[in-house]
């Protein structure tokens, strides 16, 4: 399948003139015809509703908050005690045009210390968390069999493989820790 995906990617890029990557999907819907519809979503980030013909395709926030709803979904049914979930590739060079920022992710974390540059990947990373805090939200509202929270229940790791991407550092990593895991947790202070 991933062949067939991937041969039919290289057709429609040649097709459409795109020679590098990546690619700007608005822009390239604009130009087939293809209408894009915002949509508001609870928390102030938006989602879209891709239309083409009959056919039709959810925004990147809208597929991370459907990934986080089946994980969600799988520790509510027990299917699994433990699960991962990659939002993105290192070194992923994907735009956000859905929050106003058109230059890739990755080369803008090589900022220079640039003060306009960090703003942006601040940006981008206040857009992961809102994602992130949806999902812990929704785990701890939605109620386990003892009548305690899913989130309770949980350890969920949330975190990077770079603290600092302008120098690739890769010691005081930026982690997460959410959940108390039944109570094997505490916290101190």
């Amino acid at each position: 399948r991933n062949d067939l995906a991937g041969l039919e990617a290289e057709r429609l890029m040649k097709e459409l003139g795109i020679e590098t990557l990546p690619i700007q999907p608005i822009a390239i819907a604009e130009q087939l015809g293809i209408l894009v519809v915002p949509k508001k979503v609870a928390g102030g980030v938006s989602g879209m509703l891709v239309r083409y013909g009959n056919e039709y395709a959810i925004s990147y926030a809208d597929h991370i908050d459907l990934m986080f709803d089946m994980l969600m979904l799988a520790s509510q049914t027990d299917s699994t005690r433990v699960a991962t979930l990659l939002l993105a590739r290192e070194g992923s060079n994907r735009s956000f045009n859905e929050i106003g920022i058109a230059e890739g992710h990755h080369n803008l974390t090589h900022h220079k210390n640039d003060p306009e540059i960090i703003a942006k990947v601040q940006q981008i990373d206040h857009w992961y968390m809102q994602r992130f805090a949806r999902f812990l939200e929704r785990m701890d509202t939605t109620k386990d069999v003892d009548g305690q929270s899913l989130l309770s229940h949980s350890m969920i790791m949330y975190g990077s493989g770079n603290a600092d991407g302008n120098h690739h550092t890769h010691d005081n990593l930026p982690i997460l820790l959410a959940g108390n895991g039944g109570g094997s947790i505490r916290q101190s202070g």
